[in-house]
């Protein structure tokens, strides 16, 4: 087993969700509703959608295309001993 450290964004800087899990490989991670999920969560706990026309865009649906095309998420594998840390502190 693998452990990783899942953190979505979006595309304004500092908006970020971190997660921790185990999979059998980052594949497994990006295969499963896992990274989906968490960008949707992500998303859903920054963007206002009735905010468009303060950032400049012609639509609330252009600006909700911009703000998921905008997202993503980073992988990174990490030992056993820092998952375990994580879970400890709540994640």
């Amino acid at each position: 087993m693998k452990y990783f450290e899942l953190t979505a964004y979006t595309p304004y800087c500092g908006e970020e969700l971190t997660e921790y899990h185990m999979a059998e490989s980052e594949d497994q991670l990006t295969t499963s509703l896992i990274v989906d999920d968490l960008i949707a969560d992500c998303v859903s706990s920054y963007m206002d959608s009735s905010d468009w026309e303060d950032y400049g865009f012609e639509s609330e649906e252009e600006f909700v295309e911009y703000y998921y095309e905008g997202s993503g998420v980073d992988i990174r594998e990490i030992s056993e001993e820092e998952y375990k840390e994580a879970k400890e502190r709540g994640w």
